[in-house]
């Protein structure tokens, strides 16, 4: 944790250094929105379309503009928790959009509900407490198989390719699993910190037990402890954007992300653009995304989100959420999880393997190097991950035309 003693040495070396210490260092780039650092990495920009759920969410999908895409292997990126589409573009042009992009994909991504870009609602405003009643559930129930369809409708594939990132992760398992028929529209789907089972994560089942302990209070004050809303984290987002510009502060900023992702050897440390991964990691999500997290941390069951025993009972007609069927997934999965990510370990892998049909794979190159956000800011890329990446993604680039289509 980070203490007295560095914080006191981080400041009286800044006495001595003075001027130097006080400068800022940052990437210009951290300033541009996404559509001109897409056209600066010499694609047309971006491209927005929008999805309304049947529960009224108004999802944002983004659609890197370039010439013929409509012909080329579609790929659609999901996130992470509290981050947004633009968290895959840290690395700019080694980003791995940009590499699949360069390697001839149409490449697209979603911004999940509640995140800035897809905080709309037909009836709700944010302000309003069950705007934020949802959790990765909903998303991978209604939000994915629509930006699915929206994908394929501007293509001439009938599949394609989903890269998960974290909760990206788990949206897909939901959606694969409760919507079988959306296996026959995924070529593959490429789990990034693969985030179904969470045996190693001693935090989430503190955390479980505490939100059960603390059951009543919540109740009490409903979801307006909305920690991880827009509302909240935009003032955070906002302070961190600047905080960690300065030299003097990017020691601290690096050390409250090793914490906040439990990870002493994560290479966060080698995030260059402090401003960009800052605005594009904390942009919104709902309390009940991280309880969920929570509940299967505490119980082993990928399960529905627990309303409690009583409002189980009128929901599912039990006093248990049911579990979600992954014996219905059906399409090729890759399953990568890294030694120093303790929101999968071994052994959650192992019992996720047992669950499912079709794994390709769970061997991953860089499995030794990295922790839950390697896969954003890490060191040598290309050989850890996009070598296999571009591989794997080869394979399954198969030639499926609608018909009609050609």
């Amino acid at each position: 944790m980070l203490g007295i003693q560095f914080f006191s040495f981080v400041f009286w070396s800044c006495l001595i250094l003075q001027a130097t210490c006080w400068k800022m260092r940052y990437d210009a780039d951290g300033d541009l929105n996404l559509n001109d650092l897409v056209e600066k990495l010499g694609y047309g920009g971006i491209e927005s379309f929008y999805v309304t759920s049947p529960d009224g969410y108004i999802i944002n999908i983004i659609h890197v503009k370039q010439q013929n895409s409509e012909n080329l292997m579609p790929v659609l990126f999901i996130h992470g928790l509290t981050a947004c589409a633009g968290s895959f573009f840290g690395k700019k042009n080694e980003s791995t959009p940009i590499i699949v992009a360069n390697h001839g994909y149409d490449v697209w991504l979603m911004n999940n509900r509640g995140t800035i870009e897809s905080s709309n609602h037909t009836r709700l405003n944010q302000t309003d407490k069950e705007f934020w009643y949802f959790s990765w559930q909903e998303i991978g129930l209604y939000d994915l198989p629509l930006a699915i369809d929206e994908v394929l409708k501007h293509n001439v594939h009938d599949k394609l390719i989903l890269i998960g990132h974290s909760e990206g992760s788990t949206v897909i398992f939901v959606t694969l699993s409760e919507l079988p028929q959306y296996n026959d529209k995924v070529s593959l789907s490429i789990h990034m910190g693969t985030s179904v089972y969470h045996k190693g994560c001693s935090t989430i089942k503190l955390l479980a037990v505490l939100c059960e302990l603390l059951e009543p209070v919540m109740a009490e004050l409903g979801e307006s402890l909305e920690i991880f809303s827009f509302r909240a984290l935009s003032q955070i987002r906002e302070f961190l954007f600047v905080f960690c510009r300065y030299i003097i502060f990017k020691p601290a900023c690096v050390e409250i992300a090793k914490n906040t992702l439990q990870s002493e050897y994560s290479q966060i440390k080698y995030v260059d653009d402090w401003s960009f991964f800052v605005r594009n990691t904390l942009c919104g999500g709902s309390l009940r995304e991280g309880q969920h997290y929570m509940q299967v941390g505490l119980t082993g069951r990928f399960a529905r989100y627990s309303f409690g025993p009583e409002k189980n009972l009128q929901v599912y007609n039990s006093t248990e959420p049911p579990l979600f069927h992954l014996e219905n997934v059906r399409s090729p999965v890759v399953l990568w999880c890294g030694k120093n990510d303790v929101f999968c370990t071994p052994e959650d892998i192992t019992k996720l393997v047992t669950q499912l049909k079709n794994v390709e794979t769970t061997y991953f190159k860089g499995y030794t190097h990295f922790s839950h956000i390697d896969y954003l800011v890490a060191k040598d890329m290309d050989k850890y991950v996009y070598r296999q990446l571009l591989n794997l993604m080869k394979k399954y680039s198969f030639q499926n035309f609608r018909s009609g289509s050609v």
